[in-house]
């Protein structure tokens, strides 16, 4: 998920997962959590994006993705965030994630 490939991601999912996007809303359900990938994959079709992870840190149960992404459309730079995200697993999938996006840069074209 943290590379925008959400289909992918869907499998690694419990079906009761909860997904806190701090400060914007928190998802409960596999369900929800779906609907919203369909969403940001709306946008992503519309932008060319550049992912890069950054670090990657792992415990036995816990994962967190550190990185930016950049975002363009028609070859101009729209916006640059920085992320993080954290992934707690049970039984080999994830349970709980939380994710932090801070917007380095807001250009409007």
């Amino acid at each position: 998920m943290s590379t925008g490939n959400f289909q992918t991601a869907l499998s690694s999912l419990a079906d009761d997962v909860r997904w806190n996007i701090i400060d914007e809303q928190i998802l409960n359900g596999i369900d929800e959590v779906e609907a919203y990938f369909k969403s940001v994959r709306e946008y992503f079709d519309s932008v060319t994006t550049d992912f890069k992870v950054n670090e990657v840190i792992e415990t036995e149960d816990k994962v967190v993705v550190i990185g930016t992404a950049e975002f363009y459309r028609d070859d101009a730079l729209i916006n640059v965030i920085e992320a993080c995200d954290v992934y707690l697993f049970e039984n080999n999938k994830v349970t709980d994630l939380k994710s932090y996006c801070i917007p380095m840069k807001n250009i409007k074209g």
